[in-house]
């Protein structure tokens, strides 16, 4: 009997040892690396009351690769190449529990970009970007403006 006891309790601290161990989620570091394109970049132009007053949509198609440390931006041309306009360092890095990422163009740090959402195949940003617009009567100074960014993983 104290076999079949002993036993058991051995089976039993068998089975609780060799649990799997649950998975880290990826960061956004790692999840970032790979090529994305461009859904749209949206830049919305607000008055002093928080009304939009102008929109800008472009970007879509282009391609941003990512490998780790690097950055490139590529832009489709009117026959559907795509030529690098821009290569620089990036940094994925937290702060106050938000993502950001953060480049350097030519020398030039950008301002950080919140990252809204990423997953395995989608990824938004979200930027405050110069608020200057040009329309029919020429250049135009906003109260602020946003930028957003959404992409798709290829």
């Amino acid at each position: 009997m104290k076999k079949h006891s002993l036993l058991s309790c051995l089976i039993l601290l068998f089975i609780t040892a060799c649990e799997k161990e649950t998975a880290t989620p990826d960061t956004a570091d790692e999840v970032i690396k790979g090529e994305w394109t461009s859904l749209s970049i949206t830049t919305n132009y607000y008055d002093a009351n928080g009304k939009v007053v102008h929109q800008e949509v472009e970007g879509e198609g282009w391609v941003f690769k990512f490998d780790g440390q690097t950055a490139k931006m590529l832009v489709p041309s009117s026959s559907g190449q795509l030529s690098e306009i821009l290569s620089g360092d990036y940094q994925v890095f937290e702060e106050k529990e938000k993502g950001y990422i953060q480049f350097r163009f030519n020398g030039n740090t950008s301002n950080p970009h919140e990252i809204m959402a990423i997953s395995a195949s989608k990824m938004t940003w979200v930027q405050n970007t110069v608020p200057v617009y040009q329309d029919e009567s020429g250049e135009v100074v906003a109260s602020k403006a946003i930028q957003t960014n959404e992409f798709i993983k290829k």
